[in-house]
């Protein structure tokens, strides 16, 4: 099985995703291994139980997502004689949940919570809506200062490059925090850049002192739904979070409602 999903993940061309659908299929394993179900003889009741110990979170859903496209790619192959992912249904995206909102002044309460180098990681994630797999990847090169005001170079899912702007005001905030080169979080030893688990567990463990539950996309749900209640365009806050369609983007909505990030000072 460890040879198959090396071979289903080079069908891939980001690097982040084969990273993040590796550790989902590393997750299911341990799951077919406590369940005493081995890859050859899964059958499809197997991963209708699986299923249903999943919720509809965007993890879940990524989860779900990589299970399925992996039994595609070995009933395409003929490694299994059927696809039995068929029966795996991924939860729309509903709106935003309520509890999963965020008011600016419980952001600002996990800003000042945060010390060292987690205080620029908390005011990135929020400030430009970014996602935990592209701020990690920041590199100081990727900021550009335009008259006052920094513009970032985003590097998205599917490899997709995106630019997103700083208002002036959270410019000259940010500006000071900054390396002078390299990448903006480093990971052990100061080699590379941050791995996924480290920052998930220093963002988690900042926002818990105010909400236990809260996870780090919170604040990029923060970035785009205070941004539009308060008046930016949805097809701008589409843009700077580099959403495929701006349906998604309006997901967020929970209000009636320059920078983006001005509405967020």
């Amino acid at each position: 099985m460890d040879t198959i999903i090396q071979e289903w993940l080079g069908t891939f061309r980001s690097i982040e995703t084969r990273r993040s659908y590796r550790y989902d299929m590393q997750k299911f394993k341990r799951w077919m291994t406590s369940n005493g179900i081995s890859f050859h003889h899964i059958q499809l009741r197997d991963l209708q139980q699986w299923q249903r110990t999943m919720g509809d979170t965007p993890a879940d859903r990524r989860f779900i997502s990589s299970v399925k496209s992996f039994f595609r790619y070995c009933f395409n192959q003929d490694y299994l004689s059927s696809n039995i992912g068929r029966c795996l249904r991924t939860p729309k995206r509903n709106q935003i949940r309520i509890e999963r909102t965020l008011s600016k002044e419980q952001i600002h309460q996990m800003i000042a919570l945060a010390g060292g180098k987690d205080v620029l990681l908390m005011k990135l994630l929020f400030y430009l809506g970014l996602r935990l797999s592209e701020v990690r990847q920041l590199k100081r090169k990727d900021i550009t200062n335009k008259h006052g005001q920094l513009e970032f170079c985003i590097v998205g899912k599917g490899n997709k490059r995106r630019t997103v702007s700083l208002s002036r005001n959270l410019s000259r905030e940010i500006v000071r925090e900054l390396p002078r080169h390299g990448y903006l979080f480093h990971g052990r030893g100061g080699k590379g850049y941050l791995s996924r688990t480290q920052a998930y567990r220093r963002v988690k463990r900042i926002m818990s002192q105010v909400i236990p539950e809260a996870s780090p996309h919170w604040l990029r749900h923060g970035f785009c739904s205070i941004s539009l209640s308060e008046g930016a365009s949805v097809a701008n806050v589409s843009k700077a979070m580099g959403h495929s369609s701006i349906a998604t983007t309006s997901g967020y909505i929970h209000a009636t409602g320059a920078s983006i990030s001005s509405f967020l000072e």
